[in-house]
């Protein structure tokens, strides 16, 4: 296979990723790889590939091997930094992407994946500097803007935020990332209603989006306080990588067995009060589940009116 063939694979590669064809495309990128296994940027594609169908071992392996093919690559520590942040490893993905962004500092999808994480980690200020950085590389980038936008609302000025978030839905109604800031931005103003409008249009575009599923609960939360605990437990829950949920299960069923055991052994008469408590967490944690399966799905047959300022 030719160096432009492979460049034409692999472009046309990236093209499928973008409509969410991901079979076709890691199909088009395993056949590249079987001619040329050492090609950084097809190992990227395939780990960034692997994430977005969940498999988190499989996109860190690849991820390992993109930057082992190409450590110069700022394709290659990006999605190194997207596989673990999957994995549980923020600090580590952190890192990635700040190396990502020192070989390419228009990487602009490395820039809004390390925010994410410092968003997360409570490192808003430092959100807001790589944000402004960025958007004054790419005035016009919606998904850098309403960003921006966020991190503003998190940093708790509202005014500021608000023409950002308006720029970035007036370029474009229907991305899902700006729906989101301007759920959020509604959400700070107290208006938990619009809240919700913006972010279950944001879940009509992408009803797998992590941030719009974890911006939901915490509107729930706000609406109906009954609920409160449960709803903050889910958007905890739900924003925890697929390795933090797995060690959490085992952690907690662990419990339920040693425990009571201990408990037995001392003759403590609380030992059923605590047995029941046991099974009400292991109950929210496995309903956490039921809301994205469930709940958003009957949400979403009620929208009709694209929502706006």
């Amino acid at each position: 296979m030719s160096d432009t063939t492979i460049s034409s694979e692999i472009g046309a590669a990236e093209a499928l990723m973008k409509s969410g064809s991901l079979d076709a495309a890691m199909k088009r990128l395993r056949a590249v790889l079987s001619k040329a296994p050492d090609n950084a940027t097809a190992l990227s594609y395939l780990a960034l590939c692997l994430h977005d169908q969940g498999n988190s071992r499989g996109a860190l392996d690849a991820a390992q091997a993109a930057v082992a093919a190409g450590p110069d690559k700022s394709l290659a520590h990006a999605a190194y930094g997207v596989a673990l942040r999957a994995s549980g490893k923020p600090d580590n993905a952190i890192s990635a992407f700040r190396e990502a962004l020192r070989l390419d500092p228009d990487l602009r999808t490395a820039a809004v994946w390390l925010t994410d994480i410092l968003r997360e980690k409570g490192r808003w200020a430092e959100a807001e500097d790589i944000l402004r950085d960025a958007h004054e590389r790419f005035p016009q980038d919606v998904v850098i803007t309403a960003a921006l936008g966020r991190a503003l609302v998190d940093l708790k000025r509202i005014d500021e935020a608000e023409p950002f978030i308006k720029d970035a839905l007036a370029a474009a109604p229907d991305n899902v990332t700006a729906l989101v800031s301007a759920g959020c931005f509604a959400l700070a103003k107290g208006d938990s209603r619009q809240a919700q409008e913006f972010v279950v249009w944001a879940l009509q575009q992408d009803a797998t989006d992590a941030s719009a599923i974890e911006l939901s609960c915490l509107i729930k939360a706000k609406r109906y306080p009954v609920f409160a605990v449960w709803f903050r437990w889910a958007s905890f829950y739900l924003s925890l990588s697929e390795r933090q949920r797995k060690l959490a299960h085992g952690a907690f069923v662990s419990s339920l067995i040693v425990i009571p055991g201990v408990l037995r052994q001392l003759m403590s008469p609380y030992i059923m009060v605590i047995l029941i408590v046991q099974l009400c967490i292991l109950a929210a944690i496995w309903s956490a589940h039921l809301y994205p399966k469930y709940l958003i799905k009957r949400e979403l047959r009620s929208v009709k009116i694209r929502p706006s300022y």
